[in-house]
């Protein structure tokens, strides 16, 4: 079973993760502020130390995937996020008064959090890392959020004869195409 797997490598999870997160970065999409920054602390915690000795290797990976044990769930995301937020010295959670900041608490943020999203990234990342360790392809976000909107919208027109047409021309409208 892949959950219960480790990365190839050290750099494995972090190197899968941050290929994912290329895709995210593309101006199309819209998700929340906190969805990307959920990932991108997670991203973090996955970078070994480049001074790392070869023995520290095991442990480092036991402690990312007690880390992504962790996140698997809506509790323990929630929770993970909450304890890496009271230890972040830098603003990395974008929470704070100033107009610079997109949240004015960590209930705003999670609130905005979308849960299954990021669990189900962690996954894709996590499994991915375990067996090839190969990066993903920058649109492989982009296919999966497209996905995601697709479903949503069936949910939108369920019994609607003309729902092909209608959710093609939403997602039309949502996602340009590149040509």
């Amino acid at each position: 079973m892949i959950e219960n797997s480790k990365p190839i490598s050290k750099k494995a999870f972090n190197q899968v993760l941050e290929s994912y997160l290329e895709g995210m970065y593309h101006k199309t999409t819209r998700f929340s502020a906190s969805t990307l920054i959920a990932i991108q602390m997670m991203n973090v915690d996955a970078l070994p130390d480049v001074d790392m000795e070869e023995e520290d290797e095991d442990e480092f990976l036991d402690d990312l995937h007690s880390v992504y044990d962790w996140t698997t769930t809506d509790e323990g995301l929630k929770d993970y996020l909450s304890n890496r937020y009271e230890e972040d010295d830098d603003n990395f959670f974008s929470i704070g008064d100033s107009d610079c900041c997109d949240y004015k608490n960590i209930k705003e943020f999670l609130d905005d959090l979308d849960y299954e999203f990021v669990r189900d990234t962690l996954k894709k990342c996590w499994e991915r890392s375990c067996t090839s360790g190969e990066l993903f392809p920058e649109e492989e976000f982009l296919n999966d959020y497209r996905k995601k909107q697709d479903l949503i919208l069936e949910d939108i027109f369920p019994n609607d004869e003309n729902r092909e047409e209608l959710v093609q021309e939403v997602v039309g409208n949502l996602f340009p195409s590149k040509d």
